[in-house]
């Protein structure tokens, strides 16, 4: 595995030890865009969303 995104809300640093080693972590800021709401685009087209798939498109 060459990368892995983790939220800080449901792991805390801590527990992380187990798992990964700490020294190389970097922290970013990023968004959910798992969840599917009824909320159909209201907020991706009024924040100007857009996704970049690993080919490129």
């Amino acid at each position: 595995m060459d990368e892995l995104e983790i939220a800080k809300e449901k792991y805390s640093l801590e527990n992380l030890d187990e798992f990964i080693d700490k020294t190389s972590m970097k922290h970013k800021k990023g968004i959910e865009v798992g969840h599917i709401f009824k909320l159909g685009q209201k907020y991706t087209k009024s924040m100007d969303t857009k996704i970049t798939y690993e080919n490129g498109t």
